[in-house]
């Protein structure tokens, strides 16, 4: 079974061993509709029941779950992942896609393949996509309709349209 981040541990939040999380998810309601929570940390996954959620701005909650009790215990977690299994997915919109269905895919500019998708960020207003090229060089292209013309995941191409001076 595929599991996906939908958040990371920054830091203990309180003496009771709640954790601040980066939410990692256009759909944070879910931490107020879950019941439990999967923490992934150096290649295990274990499940919590949460108990309390607050949101916090900057795409930052809290989150107090029973078993971690002390700042001591929740510095323990610093870093990992919470994950959700593949079919906790929510279904996206025709023109919306998940990170790890863009990752890796063939960037083409006409019919000139350009690299691959290595990474995707958050820049304020938009994502960008940062593509790798068969030389080692990274693209950094913004995600709008502008610049990026078709996606097909079936057969992992992101097909795009670069000004002058994009590829330098």
């Amino acid at each position: 079974m595929n599991y996906y981040r939908i958040g990371r541990i920054m830091k203990p939040h309180g003496i009771r061993g709640a954790f601040k999380v980066f939410v990692e998810t256009d759909f944070p309601q879910r931490f107020k509709d879950d019941k439990v929570i999967t923490l992934e940390h150096k290649g295990e996954r274990k499940d919590f029941p949460l108990e309390d959620v607050k949101f916090l701005n900057g795409g930052v909650v809290v989150l107090k779950v029973t078993g971690i009790e002390s700042p001591e215990e929740a510095t323990l977690y610093k870093n990992a992942s919470l994950v959700i299994p593949e079919e906790e997915l929510f279904p996206l919109d025709e023109d919306m896609f998940y990170e790890h269905e863009l990752i890796g895919c063939r960037v083409l500019d006409g019919e000139k393949e350009i690299g691959s998708l290595k990474e995707i960020f958050f820049n304020g207003g938009t994502d960008v996509y940062v593509v790798e090229s068969s030389e080692g060089k990274e693209i950094m292209i913004p995600a709008v309709k502008a610049f990026i013309k078709e996606i097909n995941t079936d057969e992992r191409t992101i097909c795009v349209e670069l000004i002058e001076g994009m590829m330098e």
